[in-house]
Order: C-alpha cells, then structure tokens, then sequence
C-alpha cells in the first residue's frame, strides 16, 4: 500500500472534524494510526490551529456542556478532558470560560463552585430513590446509600458532597418534605461555548 499525501491526510483530518469536534491530541493519533508521518501532522495540525479548526480550550469547553448534561462533576469531566489529551491549562481555561458563559445566560452571579457541585450531586441522587425507600426506623437502607454514593464517586463527586447530599436526603424524606423544591437550576440551558 502507498503511503498518503499531503493532500490525503488534509482530506481524512477535515472528514474527521466534520464528524464531531476533536482534540489535538485525538487527531494526532488518529492520523498517526492510519500511517501519516508525524513531521506532516505537526504540520497540519499548526495549521488547524491557526484556523481555529482545532481549539482544545473551545473543545473543553463544550465537553463542560456535556458533562454539567450528565450531573458529572469537575474532577469527572476533567478526568476525561484529560484521557483525550487536553492539558490542565486548556481544561482550566475552558472551565473558566464556561462559567463566563454560565454567567451570562442566567443572568445573574454563579454561586461558589463547591455550592454547585453538592447541587448537581443533589440532582443525580434524587433519582435514585423515594420515600418508600425508608426501612422502619424512617432510615435509608446502607444498600441504596451505599449505590448513591458509588454512582456519585464514579460521577467525580469528592466524599465531602456525597456523605452531605446522602445525610440531607435522608433527612428530609424522613420530614416528608419535597426534594425536588431543594434543586434549583435544573432547567438551565447550556452556554455557548
């Protein structure tokens, strides 16, 4: 088999990004493992840069999008932001940026990042259980605990937010109160990133 031109590698890369948005580093590896020289990568992916057709920082932002659409956490999302070979400088910028965004679209000053975080844990927690989950002493069972917290651990949630979301679940199914009225936000729409 021949080896591709340079022409060839612009072709395959710009049919990969029009599939979906791509990292550096996706691209680069994906060109490499089709056989592309890595002098002509360098090359071109300088060159996509230049044109905006790459941009790791707009990549993290909207993989931000995505993850706050899941109920991920930040160490989640930039966990996986850096298994596809964003930097942390990149994925800090592209956080900073969409809070910017956040900002603007609702309209009004973003709460402490940890506030926002115990919210979105309260979220993916309150569809895992209710009311007629108590056991007779009015307690959540330690088995749907137990899956709450391992679901809010594998979503990026640190220990401080996920023993505090189970302990004021548990507390107000016990009052009988409506959990749904302690979320707020949970209609946002995403930002442009």
């Amino acid at each position: 088999m021949s080896k591709p031109n340079t022409r060839d590698i612009r072709d395959v890369a710009l049919g990969k990004l029009a599939y979906r948005q791509r990292t550096v580093e996706e691209l680069r590896k994906q060109l490499l493992d089709i056989g592309y020289g890595a002098e002509e990568i360098n090359a071109l992916i300088e060159e996509f840069v230049d044109y905006g057709y790459l941009n790791d920082i707009k990549y993290a932002c909207s993989f931000f999008n995505y993850a706050e659409s899941k109920g991920w956490a930040f160490n989640r999302a930039r966990r996986e932001l850096r298994s596809r070979g964003v930097s942390d400088e990149d994925i800090k910028d592209g956080y900073d940026e969409w809070l910017n965004n956040m900002e603007l679209n609702s309209g009004n000053e973003m709460e402490s990042s940890k506030e926002t975080e115990r919210e979105k844990a309260f979220r993916v927690a309150l569809k895992m259980v209710d009311s007629n989950d108590l056991d007779e002493r009015g307690r959540l069972p330690e088995k749907i605990k137990s899956r709450i917290a391992r679901k809010l651990y594998s979503y990026g949630y640190g220990s401080d937010n996920i023993y505090s979301v189970i302990r004021n679940i548990e507390e107000e199914l016990v009052r009988g109160q409506d959990l749904d009225s302690y979320v707020r936000g949970q209609d946002s729409e995403a930002p442009d990133c």
